[in-house]
């Protein structure tokens, strides 16, 4: 029933104004309601893993304040700068840009963040480099995907990781072997496969 509440909060929000944040806080706060919740505080105080809805928070919180700041983009494009990275051969220059947008997934909170900011990044450099934008910029997008290497990646890692079954290091190792894996996979299918679809640049 609760759940049902809050989904009906949230997708009318169009007329009620309510952030999405506030729904949340009163569901949980009528979960836990003497005579009407369906949790008593005794009960979960432990058994919750409280430490990470804290740290979410807070690397959401961080990640927001660098994104609206500009921080994020600056330091991407002054490292695509001082690396030269904007002289390569375009394909080459994309073979690289896979492998950062999908290990630079790290940094980031939410996909949607970090899509917020790397798809204008993407989009004003093939500008800039005389390229076709939807060619460049759709393989782009789909490296947004991989997020293989912490909790706070995107919800459902700190779902799986609320069960126990695995370390933050198990995580990482595992979503840097994977993240190289389908990196070389891309790698192949930029030269085999994108041409016959008309991706090639």
């Amino acid at each position: 029933m609760y759940f049902l509440i809050a989904l009906v909060l949230w997708s009318t929000d169009f007329i009620h104004h309510f952030n999405s944040s506030y729904v949340a806080f009163l569901v949980a706060l009528l979960i836990y309601m003497p005579h009407i919740g369906v949790l008593e505080w005794k009960a979960t105080q432990n058994k919750l893993p409280w430490e990470m809805f804290m740290y979410f928070g807070g690397v959401i919180t961080m990640s927001t304040v660098l994104m609206k700041s500009g921080a994020f983009k600056l330091i991407i494009v002054k490292a695509l700068n001082a690396m030269g990275l904007t002289a390569l051969n375009p394909h080459l220059l994309m073979i690289f840009l896979i492998g950062l947008t999908i290990f630079s997934h790290c940094i980031w909170s939410t996909t949607t963040a970090m899509a917020g900011v790397m798809i204008p990044i993407y989009i004003s450099l093939a500008q800039a480099m005389g390229l076709d934008v939807v060619n460049f910029v759709l393989p782009l997008s789909i490296m947004l995907g991989y997020a293989l290497f912490l909790p706070f990646n995107t919800m459902g890692n700190i779902i799986m990781f609320g069960t126990g079954f695995f370390t933050v290091a198990d995580l990482l190792k595992s979503g840097i072997v994977v993240g190289a894996m389908i990196w070389i996979c891309w790698i192949i299918t930029s030269y085999v496969y994108w041409p016959l679809i008309g991706l090639g640049l």
